[in-house]
């Protein structure tokens, strides 16, 4: 009766950690992903300013090897 006791209680305990576990890395990858995809969005949109900058601006006259 006790080992049967303590064998749920072991389960039970592994059980909700798995899940705490789990749950809580589902979480971090959501927002894991949330947060790579606004950096991805920011360094994207700074590429292309930089690349706006670069190349359409008049100094892209003065400087053509800075323009790729």
């Amino acid at each position: 009766m006790i080992a049967t006791t303590v064998k749920h209680n072991c389960y039970q305990i592994v059980k909700s950690t798995y899940k705490l576990v789990y749950f809580n890395f589902l979480d971090m990858l959501f927002y894991i992903g949330i947060l790579m995809s606004v950096f991805t969005g920011i360094w994207i949109a700074e590429a292309m300013l930089k690349i706006l900058y670069d190349c359409y601006l008049p100094i892209s006259f003065l400087l053509p090897e800075v323009c790729f």
